[in-house]
């Protein structure tokens, strides 16, 4: 074992935690200010209940008792993917090390490695499972559902290490009574009920988008069609307009509002990469069907002047969200403004378009 091992003490105040990937050995840092404050409130339901589903995930949480680590399982499609261990006390996590590093066929592995420092996390993918995946969604879809499936180990694992601490009643900077609806965060997305989520955030751009009932040409013009872009205001919230739509047809239009906030990120997160002065920025569109599995996705290059436009409405709402008494009250006021102004966008949308700040079409 490895004896410099920190007490239990210590993960009350431990800003990481180790993830290792038992099936493929890979180890990383998961910094607790990775981790989306919302995405954290949207799991304590499901922490209460020891299982519940996020998205297209089934959770659950074993041995419910134990007292410094917990197991748990994640599902996707009915398959058993992966199960997890989050540790952060020394007696406990030996006992739990052992135990994965077994049952994964490794004994060599725990005299090898040692226990890793606490806090910990690892994970065991079913290479069954894992591999009927892979198959039936092909490699191009079956890699953002591994990232999914680590940023979300990750998330559950610190809602697990965090809960019960003082702190979590209220939300990074003075904002109260979170609201999870429409948040989302490219790492560890909360995927929209049934339409369409923008995710703004130091990991980039990324267009989630989930419908009941999807048809084929709909999932077409996502996937292939040509979008129209373009970006409003109500006060310093934004709002995303896009139109799909196959070329030369009307078949499959979709059109969807995206209101957006970097201020409801925690305070760290408040901010777009830095972007050359030539070049431009990408989004990625994410398309799935009601139960959250993939149905494709596609990565758009927005012209200069939309990247610049974004940028200057991103910095504000940085800037205005870090005063003091900011909340995301005034962020849901001037969204519900919008709305009021303009209560269905999508019979409108040209009008809108009209009176947008910038406007583009990605073909």
């Amino acid at each position: 074992m490895n004896k410099t091992t920190p007490k239990s003490s210590e993960h009350k105040s431990a800003e990481s935690l180790q993830f290792l990937d038992l099936n493929s050995g890979s180890s990383h840092a998961a910094p607790r200010s990775k981790v989306n404050f919302f995405a954290l409130n949207a799991l304590d339901p499901i922490i209460d209940a020891g299982e519940g589903r996020l998205g297209a995930w089934s959770v659950r949480l074993i041995d419910q008792d134990r007292q410094g680590a917990k197991r748990f399982e994640l599902s996707r499609d009915g398959l058993n993917f992966a199960t997890c261990v989050v540790a952060w006390e020394e007696e406990t996590a030996a006992e739990m090390w052992s135990a994965m590093a077994y049952r994964q066929a490794l004994p060599a592995l725990d005299k090898l490695l040692g226990c890793p420092p606490l806090p910990w996390l690892v994970s065991l993918q079913d290479e069954t499972s894992s591999a009927t995946l892979r198959e039936r969604w092909g490699s191009s879809l079956y890699e953002p559902m591994m990232r999914e499936f680590t940023g979300l180990a990750e998330t559950i694992a610190w809602a697990i290490l965090l809960k019960g601490q003082a702190g979590r009643a209220s939300a990074p900077g003075g904002v109260s009574e979170p609201d999870v609806s429409g948040v989302g965060f490219p790492d560890f997305p909360l995927l929209p009920t049934d339409g369409a989520t923008l995710c703004v955030g130091p990991c980039g751009l990324m267009t989630l988008i989930r419908l009941s009932g999807i048809r084929p040409p709909e999932v077409s013009a996502i996937n292939d069609g040509e979008i129209e872009v373009g970006i409003l205001t109500s006060g310093k919230s934004g709002i995303m307009l896009a139109r799909f739509q196959n070329p030369g047809t009307r078949r499959g239009e979709l059109i969807f509002d995206m209101p957006f906030h970097i201020g409801l990120l925690d305070p760290g997160e408040r901010y777009l990469t830095r972007r050359g002065h030539s070049e431009r920025r990408n989004m990625l569109i994410v398309v799935m069907d009601e139960a959250g599995r993939p149905l494709g996705e596609r990565e758009v290059t927005l012209s200069q002047e939309t990247s610049e436009v974004l940028e200057r409405i991103v910095e504000s709402q940085a800037r205005v969200s870090g005063e003091a008494g900011w909340s995301r009250r005034q962020h849901d006021r001037e969204v519900d403004d919008f709305y009021k102004r303009f209560p269905d966008p999508t019979r409108i949308v040209d009008r809108l378009f009209e009176r947008a700040h910038v406007r583009q079409t990605i073909h």
